[in-house]
């Protein structure tokens, strides 16, 4: 069986990768820099005379709520009083007509 494999007469270089990187980091660089002298100038929100202060609930009276109609038992869904493992129950009596063992 043939296989054919390829063979490199000249060392792979990092010559591309490493300028590649060096370029990104210097345009990252450049606008984190300018990013300092050209900084937003919009408006400010709660800046000097931009706050309002609101003073509705204070003045409100406590308002009841309506209590619910309906009222629900609650139901026990297991009847274990155990916390891990039911308590064993009571073994059944044995029929009246029943010979004792000797």
């Amino acid at each position: 069986m043939v296989t054919a494999t390829a063979i490199r007469e000249e060392p792979e270089t990092l010559k591309g990768g490493l300028s590649f990187s060096l370029v990104l980091h210097g345009v990252l660089a450049a606008v984190l820099i300018s990013s300092l002298f050209f900084e937003h100038r919009g408006d400010s929100w709660g800046g000097p005379g931009g706050a309002i202060t609101v003073g509705v609930v204070g003045s409100v009276p406590a308002i009841p709520l309506p209590k619910p109609d309906v009222v629900t038992e609650n139901r026990v869904v297991d009847e274990s009083k155990g916390l891990y493992k039911p308590e064993d129950k009571a073994p059944p009596p044995p029929p009246p007509d029943a010979v004792p063992i000797p």
